[in-house]
């Protein structure tokens, strides 16, 4: 066995930079007061996550070299959502979130939701504005009194 053994120790974010190596680096406190800084936070492909000041993870050191820390698992406790077992929040720190729970996935937004593409499919049943409206009429239906709908949305078609 290796006597440079990695070392694990709790640190909080103070600050970090994205440097032109295109690597995020964070600042912060460590153990016993020490005050790291540049610590690299190693992210996985496909998936990038920029915790705010505040939040706590772990400073490995590689080979026991603190000179060659890694910053892993930092989250910020007030910004988590609460979850059940077994569920999956991806959220940030102004609170949206996509979640999926049991038989849901979930979109939370302060704002808006954008989807772009050339063309949306909606497969399902769909609720405009809430759940509990009127069904909404295709240019052309025909409806009880034998008369045929005129206007329509000029970029919704529905079967």
């Amino acid at each position: 066995m290796s006597q440079f053994q990695p070392y694990l120790t709790r640190f909080e974010i103070s600050e970090d930079e994205e440097r032109d190596d295109g690597f995020l680096y964070g600042s912060g406190r460590g153990r016993a007061g020490s005050a790291p800084k540049r610590i690299l936070q190693p992210q996985q492909f496909g998936m990038a996550s920029r915790p705010p000041a505040g939040s706590v993870g772990m400073q490995m050191a590689m080979g026991g070299d603190h000179s060659t820390s890694l910053l892993i698992g930092a989250e910020h406790p007030t910004h988590r959502p609460k979850m059940g077992a077994g569920h999956t929040v991806l959220y940030d720190a102004y609170g949206q979130a996509v979640s999926i729970v049991e038989t849901a996935v979930r979109i939370v937004a302060n704002e808006e939701i954008r989807f772009v593409a050339p063309k949306i499919v909606l497969e399902g049943e769909v609720h405009l504005g809430g759940e509990g409206g009127k069904l909404v009429h295709r240019k052309d239906d025909i409806d009880s009194d034998g008369d045929a709908a005129v206007g329509s949305a000029t970029k919704v078609y529905a079967l």
